[in-house]
């Protein structure tokens, strides 16, 4: 190979990450990126006893908390690994049951997300405070 090729390669790759960068600005300028939320897959959906309690993910949150106006959620956040977590997610599942068995699942919404494996999109939500309980009421999402 000769200096020439050499050269003009890298420079082909810097006029091609170049690009990338430019459009990348265009792109946050106009506003049209999405933000990256790290997320495990969202799981199945599951019915039977003791699954009152949705478990959300960093994907799934928005849609299940944020993009539902006329809904009340209740929320969990926690860590598996927290001790504290731990036993107030088994005061959690039953309070989930309790809405089941009540007929309130019409009315209020039980969830979960588990802070150490997904962002949590929410300003106000403190990841580092675990356990925590939060309520979404109608109307007010973004003050929790």
């Amino acid at each position: 190979l000769s200096l020439n090729t050499i050269l003009s390669d890298k420079s082909m790759v810097f006029r091609k990450s170049g690009d990338v960068i430019t459009q990348f600005l265009s792109h946050y300028r106009s506003g049209s990126l999405k933000p990256f939320y790290r997320s495990e897959p969202a799981p199945p959906p599951e019915n039977g006893p003791g699954r009152n309690v949705t478990v959300l993910t960093g994907d799934t949150f928005r849609s299940f908390v944020m993009d539902a106006p006329g809904e009340h959620t209740m929320v969990m956040v926690h860590s598996p690994t927290c001790g504290h977590c731990k036993r107030f997610s088994t005061f959690w599942n039953e309070f989930g049951s309790l809405v089941e068995g009540l007929n309130w699942s019409s009315v209020v919404r039980v969830a979960k997300i588990d802070a150490s494996r997904n962002d949590v999109p929410h300003d106000a939500v403190d990841p580092r405070e675990l356990p925590a309980a939060y309520y979404f009421s109608p109307g007010e999402k973004g003050a929790p």
